[in-house]
């Protein structure tokens, strides 16, 4: 009986084969688009899942000066002893809750590791003086060494096979020595990479008797069944205990335990190991993934019913002779799972040619931790979903009607509701498709605006050197840069990009404190390296700085105080900590954006200090065409400077991009997917409509006898399409205005929603259907009517 049907199917397909061919092309790339989107949400969900007890492990953060920190600080910060980093995390292990925990840190610029004489530059190299519970909560894949004593003692290091193969080549690392500064470390164990799907990756993890940082990562994995609550509770005593300095801090509020399994959509928390992503971008993408399917969906469903009409006749001869309503919804479902089937083949081929390019646009791992078989199955699923449910309604509407009402087709029995729900679905489809074209054009028009937007300061051609150091080294440094003919300005300050921790403050005559301010301190350099410019800058340009410096404010700052001539006011910093500290404000600048756009300006407050004590970045300001060659002698001096350190260069400019990659990558999915699905359903339209020109050729035909014109019968046979662009309008506009504004206020500035978008797309749609079903249409009317009435 299968094989009966199976053969039916196949002739069947075989007269239809064009717009078999419509259907299978189209459900290929909608089955393509889905399995996409469905890898790329279960990947975004399998972040830190892989870690042991996976459930049960947790970051630990604290609250201080009003924001959340990913880094627990240590009691004296970079100058707390080894014992005391590890009273620390020994007082969280005397929690009953907790069964195990470890810190890390990673150094803040690349490391030179010299093996055999030879130099690396290293850029992930993490620290630890927890190593072995270090690798207790978090099992890397030894492929050399023992797992469970890799790193228990000081001195020695855990690399990855890429490292391995870089120091020693084909020889065994695992006992052999490298150098770190002056340090020599064991080479202890090689492992696997992390998973991309970790919030933390490295290259060398090395454990030393204590880390050289203010603070460091902190996790505690919770015994089965305790409390996460209580847990935090007493890990938040046991820290204050452990701590005395923070304890006693007037700026330290709480502590709270974070699932490791929610780092990745965590946002809240400075300082994170890998940039969070967005929830709500989760959601726009299986929601536009299942758009695009549902338009394939409807295509089919189309299609499918056009075609099924002419084979009434057909299912009335099989029912006078017999057959059971069953086999005919058996013969319908097969013929539909068929087709479906040899798309899930046909997507399964674009989906492994796609998945390189896929990865490299979202920035994911898919490709690598995918199967074969899983996508198999995947695909398979949907298809077989897609297949029954675009073939179910036609198959049992059929199957469910008389004999005797099936060979009067061309009654009225039966009409309007075919009728009806073919235009349903192309309303559908037209609702969709200007849905998604307005978010569309919302997130593209947003993202332009953001890379226009004037920041208030200059950052092409302005590069920030890492790592510099102390005063001396900064002094150095800067008066052999400015010394190099390409070199137009050097600074030292704040770098533009992601935001850091903010301070506290409040007017000498109110106690209201505010606790919203970012605090940086610059040189005098900073100011002409992003062409910051201000009146009070000229009166100092032309006088000499005070020794002790000068304190500088943006207009948010004067706003935020109360002040409307804020020069010569006072400002008091941290005054919860020991009173604070007095500042006058001896100048004010324009509002900066120095951070993303997702963010209000902040207040700024600005110490300009002539001689800075310590550099953490150099700003340098090029201008020449040969930067090539600058950048060879800035590389000549930092060498000569800071032989001990490598030079890590970053342009602001890509700093700044950076701030908006996740908002671009998901921009440009959207336009893809938008795209195909624009292309689907055009091409979804002009299938149907080449049926249903043909179905009514002798209607066209007699019209044409009649009198009628070309342009009348093409306005004939497109008019209704008119008034179904309009119902798909009235239902899209409202949830498309809806889900627009909710991801245009994830910016703090942003354009606006205008209305007269979803109209434009809304023409747009229908004038892209009015040339492709008029293609079709007028193609039918220039045909000679006597070739079509000839056997009549």
């Amino acid at each position: 009986m299968f094989r009966n049907y199976l053969t039916v199917a196949l002739r069947t397909l075989g007269r239809q084969r064009a717009y078999a061919a419509i259907n299978l092309l189209g459900l290929a790339v909608g089955l393509t688009c889905a399995a996409l989107v469905v890898l790329f949400l279960r990947h975004e969900q399998s972040y830190d899942r892989h870690f042991p007890a996976a459930e049960q492990l947790y970051q630990v953060h604290t609250k201080y000066r009003a924001s959340w920190y990913s880094v627990v600080g240590f009691d004296r910060y970079f100058q707390t002893p080894a014992e005391d980093q590890l009273r620390q995390i020994e007082a969280i292990r005397d929690v009953p809750a907790v069964e195990q925990a470890a810190h890390f840190m990673y150094f803040s610029e690349p490391q030179f590791i010299e093996v055999d004489g030879e130099r690396f530059v290293e850029e992930s190299l993490l620290t630890t003086n927890t190593g072995a519970a270090w690798l207790d909560l978090f099992a890397p894949t030894f492929v050399q060494g023992e797992a469970l004593s890799a790193l228990d003692r000081p001195f020695t290091a855990v690399i990855t096979e890429a490292v391995a193969e870089r120091y020693f080549g084909e020889a065994e690392a695992v006992g052999q020595t490298i150098r770190l500064d002056t340090l020599d470390l064991t080479v202890t164990g090689v492992v696997e990479p992390l998973p991309a799907t970790s919030h933390f990756t490295f290259d060398l993890a090395v454990n030393l008797p204590r880390i050289g940082y203010w603070g460091g990562y902190t996790y505690a994995r919770l015994a089965p069944g305790a409390a996460p609550d209580d847990a935090e509770t007493a890990v938040e005593g046991a820290i204050r205990a452990s701590n005395p300095r923070l304890a006693e801090s007037p700026l330290f509020e709480a502590t709270r335990l974070l699932p490791v399994t929610a780092l990745h959509y965590n946002d809240d928390a400075l300082y994170p190991l890998k940039p969070p992503s967005q929830p709500a971008y989760i959601f726009l993408i299986g929601s536009v993934g299942l758009l695009v399917l549902l338009i394939t969906l409807t295509n089919y469903v189309n299609l499918s019913l056009a075609l099924y009409t002419t084979r009434q006749q057909e299912v009335a001869v099989r029912k006078a002779l017999g057959a059971e309503r069953n086999s005919l919804i058996s013969q319908f479902l097969i013929e539909a799972t068929l087709l479906a089937s040899c798309s899930m083949l046909l997507a399964l081929g674009l989906v492994e040619l796609i998945l390189p390019f896929f990865d490299a646009t979202m920035g994911t791992a898919i490709a690598a931790s995918a199967g074969r078989l899983e996508v198999a199955a995947l695909l398979c699923g949907l298809a077989l979903i897609t297949g029954l449910a675009a073939g179910a309604y036609p198959a049992f509407w059929l199957a469910r009607r008389q004999a005797l009402a099936l060979f009067r087709k061309q009654g009225r029995a039966g009409r309007p509701a075919r009728v009806d729900l073919r235009r349903v679905l192309i309303t559908g489809q037209f609702a969709l498709l200007i849905g998604l074209g307005s978010l569309t054009w919302f997130i593209q028009h947003q993202l332009r605006y953001v890379q226009d937007k004037d920041l208030g300061f200059a950052y092409e051609g302005v590069i920030s050197i890492n790592g510099v150091g102390g005063g001396e080294n900064y002094a150095r440094l800067k008066g052999q840069l400015e010394g190099v003919s390409g070199i137009a300005a050097v600074g030292m300050g704040l770098t533009p990009g992601p935001s850091f921790n903010q301070v506290t403050y409040r007017a000498p005559d109110s106690d209201v404190v505010f606790d919203d301010a970012n605090w940086t301190y610059v040189d005098f350099g900073w100011f002409d390296v992003l062409q910051i410019d201000s009146p009070f800058l000229d009166d100092f340009r032309n006088r000499p700085a005070p020794e002790s410096g000068f304190f500088v404010v943006n207009d948010a700052t004067a706003q935020r105080l109360g002040y409307d001539d804020p020069v010569g006011q006072t400002v008091i910093l941290e005054p919860e900590f020991e009173g604070g500290t007095e500042e006058q404000i001896a100048g004010v600048v324009d509002d900066l954006h120095m951070f993303s756009l997702h963010e209000a300006v902040r207040p700024l407050l600005i110490n300009v200090q002539p001689e800075p004590s310590w550099a953490f970045s150099a700003l340098v300001r090029l201008d020449t065409p040969d930067r090539a060659a600058t950048m060879a002698e800035i590389e000549a001096i930092w060498a000569e400077v800071r032989p001990d350190q490598p030079l890590e260069v970053t342009y602001v400019d890509e700093t700044l991009r950076t701030l908006y990659e996740e908002d671009q990558r998901i921009a440009t999915l959207t336009l893809v997917l938008t795209g195909l699905a624009v292309v689907m359903a055009i091409l979804g339209l002009v299938g149907l409509a080449a049926y249903m020109t043909n179905r009514r050729r002798k209607e066209i035909s007699v019209r044409k006898v009649l009198g009628a014109s070309v342009g009348s019968i093409l306005g004939l046979l497109n008019r209704e399409f008119v008034g179904l662009v309009g119902a798909g309008l009235v239902i899209a506009a409202p949830l498309a205005y809806l889900v627009s504004r909710a991801w245009l206020d994830t910016f703090a500035y942003r354009v606006d929603l205008n209305v007269w978008v979803f109209p434009a797309v809304a023409v747009g749609a229908l004038l892209l259907t009015l040339l492709a079903v008029g293609t079709q249409t007028l193609h039918a009317a220039h045909v000679n009517p006597a070739e079509t009435l000839r056997d009549d």
